[in-house]
């Protein structure tokens, strides 16, 4: 399944792509350097394959050379015009949300409602902040009263509901021969996917489960399995993996610094033999200078934050007086009001 992209959004990608050739064309007459030219040989206009400076994957330059199987770079979600609920300004730290897919959640199976469901759900990225999610687990609900969410308590978030804060914390992909290392600033998670291999037969259930990766065409499928089942898959939904959780992605570089990322998740305990297909992702390329950032989420400070903002909020909150009665307007028969002194 392809993302299909508004009008709006290809009207403004085109509107960047010829402001960005005139700009280039401009270069071009004043000053012709060899390496616009490609003085080693490689290919500059066009997906070649071949291997490119790392350098130049950070110039945020839209008609720039790109090869669709180099992912290397900080990515950093964002909304497409359109598909992103509105939200109060300020809202989720810069978050986008993680679940914008049309498609509704496949019956829980009878196990699932059993042992998946929380008991509330305390984040506001559901949009237009309803007070339940679909399985009618209590949302928005704050934290001293029971509410939850990934990464809870410095707890780990993992794939995929990682993705569910990449807005305000990037990821950063890594490619190595044999294997790609997906770095996400948030708590300073990282995976591994695996190039010429399969899944071992006897995995060993992880937080991050075991991902093997292959390139079909220039999409790259990521095929992870072996969840341990002890984190959510989203922070939209008051529910938490199983141990039998499939997550497949699939990632296509579609422009220098556009990458689009597809998700189908697979739960056998939760949701029987269906899957939940269409959470889309679209990534837009840091510019260089731009690195991720040292996120290292530690309960002592948690604890702090909690002590010394969180809590002041709450217990403002509470303590706020109630807003006095409007005054009952006064009877038409009583007195007169006084005329205002005559000016001198």
């Amino acid at each position: 399944m392809q993302i299909e992209h508004p009008p709006e959004f290809w009207g403004y990608l085109r509107m960047r792509n010829w402001v960005a050739l005139g700009v280039a064309a401009l270069f071009a007459v004043m000053i012709l350097s060899p390496a616009l030219l490609g003085q080693d040989g490689e290919k500059t206009g066009e997906a070649s394959g071949a291997p490119v400076a790392r350098e130049r994957y950070f110039a945020n330059e839209p008609v720039a050379a790109f090869d669709p199987h180099d992912l290397n770079g900080i990515w950093r979600s964002f909304a497409l015009p359109g598909t992103a609920v509105p939200r109060p300004e300020g809202s989720d730290f810069g978050m986008t949300t993680d679940n914008d897919n049309p498609n509704p959640e496949p019956p829980l199976t009878g196990w699932g409602k059993e042992h998946l469901l929380v008991k509330a759900i305390s984040h506001s990225a559901l949009g237009g902040h309803p007070l339940v999610d679909v399985h009618g687990v209590p949302a928005q609900v704050l934290e001293e009263n029971g509410g939850q969410y990934p990464g809870q308590n410095c707890e780990t978030i993992a794939a995929p509901a990682q993705y569910g804060y990449t807005g305000g914390f990037p990821m950063e992909i890594v490619m190595a021969p044999g294997h790609i290392f997906q770095f996400f600033e948030r708590q300073r998670e990282w995976r591994e996917w695996w190039l010429d291999r399969g899944h071992p037969k006897d995995l060993d259930p992880t937080y991050m489960g075991d991902s093997v990766a292959k390139w079909e065409g220039d999409t790259l499928v990521v095929d992870t399995i072996g969840f341990n089942g002890k984190d959510f898959f989203s922070q939209n939904v008051g529910q938490k993996m199983s141990d039998e959780f499939h997550l497949i992605e699939r990632f296509r570089r579609l422009g220098h610094d556009y990458l689009t990322l597809e998700m189908t998740y697979c739960d056998a305990k939760a949701w029987g033999d269906k899957c939940w297909p269409g959470f889309n992702k679209s990534f837009t390329l840091e510019p260089a200078g731009n690195p991720i950032q040292e996120f290292i989420c530690t309960p002592e400070e948690f604890g702090q934050y909690d002590s010394r903002i969180g809590n002041q909020i709450i217990k403002g909150n509470k303590e706020e007086p109630a807003a006095a009665p409007p005054a009952a307007p006064k009877s038409p028969t009583g007195p007169k009001p006084q005329a205002p002194p005559k000016r001198p």
